[in-house]
């Protein structure tokens, strides 16, 4: 079995289809009473306000604005950076540099290293006493 080939001579009496065109819908066309047809035209919905709700919806727009600017300001006061200095200082015991962070009243707000890790190495050195004897 053999495949016909088949050969048009004018291509343009084919169904769209076959000859891989397409065609693109046509934009939607709003009727007009004064033309064509073809015209855009704007739709304008208007609304009535019942007495007394537009001073509602001022006061509330106030309130809500209001609200706004007490909320930004407590925000901005929880962003606010502490006062803070630091001071570096020496472990006698350890011979180690302690990196001390204080507030504004000069206490100790963190400590690096911790002053926990600063005993476990002071109670370390005694046990290793025991079982390592140094001479120079």
């Amino acid at each position: 079995m053999g495949m016909s080939r088949i050969d048009f001579q004018n291509t343009a009496a084919l169904p769209m289809a076959v000859r891989g065109e397409t065609l693109l819908p046509a934009p939607p066309r709003i009727p007009s009473s004064k033309g064509s047809g073809t015209e855009n035209q704007e739709v304008v919905f208007e609304r009535t306000v019942p007495d007394g709700e537009a001073e509602q919806r001022a006061e509330l727009q106030k309130e809500t604005v209001g609200q706004i600017g007490t909320q930004r300001e407590e925000i901005l006061k929880k962003l606010e950076l502490p006062i803070t200095s630091t001071r570096l200082k020496v472990d006698e015991e350890n011979k180690r540099i302690v990196i001390q962070i204080l507030d504004s009243q000069n206490q100790v707000i963190r400590q690096i290293p911790p002053e926990e890790w600063l005993k476990f190495l002071s109670r370390w050195q005694k046990v290793q006493g025991l079982f390592f004897d140094e001479q120079v």
